[in-house]
């Protein structure tokens, strides 16, 4: 929701101020009903996903999480939110696929050229929705401290 109207917005920081303190059940209940007065609200339809998930109530959070894409797919959060409720449904391949489409919303966003394995991940994620083969998981040799700080390669020990 693009805030024109301001008066949801406090409702919805005592919403979140009430999940912050674990008063989850009362996070939801005004979360819900800031969605019947302004169902157009973006953030409280986020949030209300989240909540559900803070409860470990999965298939509630996947439905809630589920209306903010539809309400805006090139949401990177809401993308970042299925990845993370799919992998804790055991669902690899969907998480995979949101996580994607999370990266490829801050890429298109950030106006700059994604790098090259990020487009062929997007060629092959194209599974999750049945149109091509799995994605394959991607594969680093080398973590970012070990390019910073490479070890000196041991010799190997020789017998004497």
């Amino acid at each position: 929701m693009s805030r024109p109207n301001d008066q949801w917005i406090a409702r919805y920081d005592e919403a979140v101020y009430q999940l912050a303190l674990g008063n989850v059940d009362q996070c939801i209940a005004e979360l819900r009903a800031i969605l019947v007065d302004y169902p157009d609200c973006l953030d409280a339809q986020l949030a209300l996903g989240n909540a559900h998930l803070r409860k470990e109530e999965l298939q509630e959070a996947l439905q809630e999480t589920l209306k903010a894409v539809e309400m805006e797919p090139e949401n990177q959060m809401a993308q970042m939110n299925l990845s993370i409720i799919y992998m804790r449904m055991g669902d690899k391949e969907k998480a995979e696929h949101h996580a994607l489409q999370a990266k490829l919303i801050y890429w298109k966003k950030s106006g700059k050229e994604p790098p090259p394995f990020l487009r062929q991940a997007t060629r092959e994620s194209l599974d999750v929705v049945g149109q091509n083969p799995p994605p394959q998981p991607m594969i680093f040799t080398k973590k970012k401290t070990d390019l910073e700080n490479p070890e000196t390669p041991q010799k190997p020990e020789t017998e004497s």
